[in-house]
């Protein structure tokens, strides 16, 4: 009897898309606030210089948008550089967007800094957002097992 709850336990997806269908929401607001999404500070203005540059070339782009590449891979699931792997048991959302140089990843640098530019992160979960997602956790949980539970007349222990 138990085997078949680990069975209906290892199969998470349907948990994961609602998960990846969150992140991307937050990330919608994350971008269209410039990081002050949800209680986190927004994020740090550009450097005079660069933001002299950006303007001339790029006009009216807001901070983390330059080509919106990098906004489109974190908000967009049918984007190319969206990441969303999910298997039974985990699941990667993000972006695989590279410098042009292919180097880096361009959202991973953007979330750490470097030692000339401030760290200005696309991906910080909110604690509304975690919050959230372990409600999502639960509820499929609490779905999947219950029913079977009734099912086999398995009671829990007292």
């Amino acid at each position: 009897m138990l085997d078949r709850v680990g069975e209906d336990l290892s199969n998470m997806q349907p948990a994961w898309d609602l998960i990846h269908r969150d992140f991307i929401s937050g990330e919608h607001d994350t971008f269209a606030q410039e990081g002050a999404f949800g209680g986190k500070s927004p994020w740090e203005p550009l450097s005079p210089k660069y933001r002299l540059w950006k303007e001339s070339r790029y006009p009216g782009q807001p901070i983390l948008v330059l080509t919106g590449k990098l906004r489109a891979s974190l908000t967009q699931s049918g984007d190319p550089n969206h990441i969303y792997e999910a298997t039974d048991s985990q699941v990667s959302i993000g972006t695989k967007l590279r410098t042009r140089n292919g180097r880096w990843n361009l959202g991973l640098i953007h979330q750490k800094g470097t030692r000339n530019m401030s760290a200005r992160p696309p991906a910080v979960l909110t604690e509304q957002q975690k919050n959230k997602w372990v409600s999502i956790m639960h509820d499929w949980l609490w779905d999947e097992v219950i029913p079977w539970q009734r099912q086999n007349e398995l009671r829990p222990p007292r």
